[in-house]
């Protein structure tokens, strides 16, 4: 199972690695002064017999055996970040082992699906213990500009947690001919990077099950008004959750909305307000936000087949008034609309 550096750098910026280096090894070691190596041990401090110490607890060097690496060993490139882009996924990790938490049986059986395909259509070695339990060996990692190759076997797992299904990752064996430094920091780094391979794969699909919907459903989304579970007032997308994420920012960008930031996972989405000219509420046929310029963020709520829209706006994160959000309502669905004519 190969992954190419192309594949690493962009869907799991597992490397960020200098091109002027002259091997893989030296772009993950710092460079030049190593003379801290040589600091002779601490010693007591000796005072004068009429002298009155003074202490300050800023300059404490705290109690404590410290392992690791040194020097030309240190691994200096930061550790890998966890990919959170499945809605209702929740995901532990400890060194190395990565476990995802669901509630909805349906989304583990979707990873363990894409766990399977991913290696099979890869070339690796697959072998089903159970139902529940996989190997998956001779997992191939490209470093660099093929200067060398990481090779890994995994176990995963699928475990149970009172209402919580999980799906855990654990490398098992790692080789290289790289004799690369930490070699835990390696092996957490690998369980990493599958872990968001996974990820990575999973979320695509969501975007094409979206994208394929919305084509189905004519890209059209009809908006209303409605209150969430505490009463509060929020606008209401009569679509998935998933659909009306995919549309929101092309929608919002028609009467001067920006996206700048989103998080899926976490259901919110930042975006910068400037109000547009006259004539763009002209040819929607709608009535002009009252709305300062500034930054508001989207909350996204999945209600099953609508999803719920509150703002919170540039003022303190105050949320919008029901008023205001009454008035996006015939917007957004002026905007979706358009899309169709």
């Amino acid at each position: 199972m190969k992954f190419s550096s192309q594949l690493i750098a962009t869907a799991l910026a597992a490397f960020v690695l200098s091109a002027c280096s002259e091997s893989p090894v030296e772009r993950n070691q710092a460079k030049n002064d190593f003379k801290y190596l040589n600091t002779p041990m601490l010693s007591q401090w000796q005072s004068a017999a009429d002298a009155v110490p003074e202490f300050s607890s800023e300059f404490a060097i705290p109690d404590g055996n410290y392992s690791g690496e040194t020097g030309r060993n240190v691994d200096i490139r930061p550790p890998l970040q966890l990919l959170e882009l499945i809605p209702g996924v929740r995901i532990d990790h400890d060194p190395g082992i990565v476990t995802f938490w669901t509630v909805q049986p349906e989304y583990a059986d979707n990873m363990w699906a894409i766990i399977k395909s991913q290696l099979q259509q890869n070339n690796g070695k697959v072998t089903e213990i159970s139902d529940s339990q996989l190997d998956g060996d001779n997992v191939t990692w490209i470093v660099g500009d093929n200067e060398g190759e990481v090779q890994t076997s995994y176990h995963f797992s699928r475990i149970k947690s009172g209402s919580r299904i999980g799906i855990r990752i654990e490398i098992t064996k790692l080789t290289d001919d790289l004799d690369l430094p930490s070699r835990d920091t390696l092996l957490d780094r690998y369980t990493v990077a599958m872990s968001n391979l996974i990820t990575v794969t999973y979320d695509a699909q969501l975007r094409e099950k979206a994208q394929r919907e919305a084509e189905r459903l004519g890209q059209h989304i009809v908006f209303t008004m409605g209150t969430d579970r505490s009463g509060l007032p929020v606008v209401i997308a009569r679509a998935m959750f998933d659909i009306t994420w995919h549309r929101m920012p092309i929608l919002l960008e028609q009467f001067g909305f920006e996206v700048t930031d989103k998080s899926q996972s976490q259901g919110t989405m930042t975006v910068q307000y400037r109000r547009p000219d006259d004539n763009v509420w002209q040819s929607l046929g709608v009535e002009p936000l009252d709305l300062e310029r500034g930054k508001y963020t989207l909350l996204f709520g999945d209600l099953g087949n609508r999803t719920s829209i509150n703002v919170t706006g540039p003022t303190e994160g105050k949320l919008l008034t029901e008023a205001q959000l009454q008035a996006l309502v015939p917007v957004l669905t002026a905007v979706s609309g358009a899309e169709n004519k």
